[in-house]
């Protein structure tokens, strides 16, 4: 049976066909003010970029509205933010003789001194609750350095002894120390902690680094590192991408006009881009950072196909101003449908719940349009202010690999055409059963080398200390002082012990365990007495007792002032989105 093809209607324009002439003529009449507008645009965004600014942190992927987002604002309201600490390890023997307390007391002095850093811990002056004949003491293990190697070794004891520094402050050997600088609470910003973290790190090498192994980690400190790795990442694959596709237009074009000038458009839209992120006080992030990559990609392609037809028209023995009337009128509506199709791509991750995913997708679609601008607008200038490349009345013969390689393509398309349909749906199901089969999963160093500063920390971390995964929770009294009454607390104590016995979690901590130690020194140490005060009026005594000591601050991160809400703190491994799911569930 004959089937006869039939020409479909035109779809309706977008743009009427009398604009491109039009626009055609008007991109080389006015090509000195269009390049000169041009130029402030490029030189107002290079201003621009020097005031970008990057933002690492895993907290720009919580800027959502959804549920979670605002429990996670709620609890920092409620309490001190998670994981504000900057964490220095101090590793070696000697950390509890007279020399070794020493100098950790001098570096608690001179962090102190840091402009930004809000308090200082460690285990020697940290609060230790001890019981007397007279009652309750709650004093530093070792204001100052001891007047000898006995009492060095008296303090060793009690370190170990105590159970809120066990894992937290101290190892359980005693050869591994935690400083904890916590970061001042008007530091919020990246471009506020990355100043901080830096003098804390300096100063610690400077008073310890000599004389002990230093390791560095907490939240502040992995997200410099995640920022100082982004923005090099970028650099490099910037420069290498731009290698390549330098080398490919070389190799298609044979011709500096060919190899330069898609160079400069394509970096002419990654600066416009940039300073429009900037002028839109943007940050470079976790997501955002691809994107002046992922346009040095894109935006090369329009440019090699303006650059392609140009030299076609040439070939055909038309002058340089014909040549690019004819390319400019051809390509421009070719390469409008082809960026505008990929940019709404990208404009349709603004539907995401996450922030910066929006964002995203609303700078990369803009980018791809400003990309197309700048190539159909810009390219054509520079060309017209180039001479014209020689061999332009010659054209290309097409005998060469790629060609023969499309030739021999298209006769086993038109040769074998239900076979390959065949093929292509048979793939496609095997693909998709594949697909079913893909692992997500995450972790927090996955990003970074296994010999990283970092990483060899978090070994540490885990092995010795608390880990720097952090695991927080809120629990309700539902009422004004209900957390107060024992029952209540020792709910929480049932919760706490649960979540302490999961394989991924090393520390926990909540104010039950304060009140478990001060139960227990005011009855002489006597272990059976290691449990929730009896009554609400002992309880409520305590907590007078521990504040008035001068811990009212460390109180407040796990108890709010009105007695409603209790804070567990608890800690652990680098554990992955998977087990960290089975580990909420199991807490639900």
């Amino acid at each position: 049976m004959n089937v006869k093809w039939r020409k479909p209607p035109p779809l309706p324009r977008l743009i009427p066909r009398s604009v491109w002439p039009k626009v055609t003529e008007g991109v080389l009449r006015y090509r000195f003010p269009i390049l000169i507008v041009m130029l402030l645009l490029f030189a107002a965004s290079i201003y621009g970029i020097f005031q970008l600014r990057a933002d690492f942190s895993f907290e720009t992927i919580f800027l959502t509205d959804d549920e979670e987002a605002l429990f996670f604002e709620e609890f920092k309201e409620r309490f001190e933010e998670s994981s504000r600490e900057i964490v220095v390890l101090v590793r070696g023997e000697g950390l509890f003789r007279t020399e070794g307390i020493g100098r950790v007391l001098a570096l608690t002095e001179k962090l102190e001194a840091v402009d930004g850093i809000d308090r200082v811990l460690s285990t020697f002056n940290a609060a230790s609750i001890q019981g007397t004949e007279e009652g309750l003491l709650i004093e530093p293990l070792a204001d100052r350095v001891p007047e000898s190697e006995a009492v060095a070794e008296a303090v060793l004891e009690k370190a170990l002894d105590n159970r809120l520094f066990r894992r937290m402050l101290v190892s359980e050997d005693g050869n591994t120390l935690a400083v904890l600088a916590r970061l001042a609470p008007d530091i919020q910003t990246e471009k506020q902690k990355r100043p901080v973290v830096t003098e804390v790190l300096a100063i610690s090498r400077e008073v310890l680094g000599d004389r002990f192994s230093l390791f560095f980690s907490g939240m502040p400190t992995i997200q410099k590192e995640y920022t100082d790795r982004g923005l090099s990442d970028l650099r490099r694959f910037l420069g290498f991408s731009a290698g390549i596709v330098c080398f490919f237009l070389y190799v298609t074009f044979r011709s500096l006009a060919g190899l330069f000038l898609p160079q400069i458009t394509v970096i002419t839209s990654v600066a416009l881009l940039l300073g429009l992120m900037a002028l839109c006080h943007q940050e470079i992030n976790l997501i955002n950072n691809v994107i002046p990559s992922l346009l040095l990609v894109y935006g090369i392609a329009d440019s090699i196909h303006l650059l392609h037809r140009y030299y076609e028209e040439l070939g055909k023995g038309l002058r340089k101003r014909e040549a690019l009337l004819v390319t400019i009128r051809h390509m421009a509506l070719a390469c409008f449908m082809t960026s505008v199709t990929t940019a709404v791509g990208f404009f349709s991750l603004t539907t995401a719940t996450i922030h910066i995913i929006k964002t995203f997708g609303v700078f990369a679609g803009l980018g791809i349009l400003v990309a197309y601008l700048v190539t159909i607008l810009l390219l054509p200038i520079l060309l017209s202010l180039h001479p014209a490349p020689p061999h332009r009345g010659r054209t290309r013969k097409g005998d060469g690999l790629l060609e023969r390689i499309l030739t021999v393509t298209g006769r086993l398309n038109e040769r074998f055409p239900r076979t390959l349909v065949a093929s292509g749906v048979i793939l496609f199901l095997l693909s998709i059963a594949a697909a079913t089969r893909v692992n997500i999963e995450s972790y927090m160093m996955e990003e970074l080398a296994e010999d990283n500063p970092i990483v060899l920390a978090n070994h540490v971390m885990e092995d010795e200390m608390m880990g720097v995964f952090p695991y927080e929770l809120q629990v309700s009294a539902r009422e004004e002082g209900g957390a107060l009454d024992p029952d209540f607390l020792r709910r929480v104590e049932a919760l706490e012990t649960f979540i302490a016995s999961q394989p991924w979690i090393l520390k926990t901590l909540s104010v039950v365990d304060i009140l478990k130690e001060m139960n227990q020194a005011m009855h002489h140490g006597d272990p059976a007495f290691y449990r929730v005060p009896e009554t609400r009026a002992m309880v409520a005594q305590y907590l007078l007792l521990y504040g008035m000591s001068g811990e009212q601050e460390a109180l407040d991160v796990l108890l709010t002032p009105d007695h409603t809400h209790v804070r567990l703190s608890c800690s652990g491994t680098d554990m992955g989105t998977k087990n960290y799911f089975k580990l909420k569930q199991r807490t639900e």
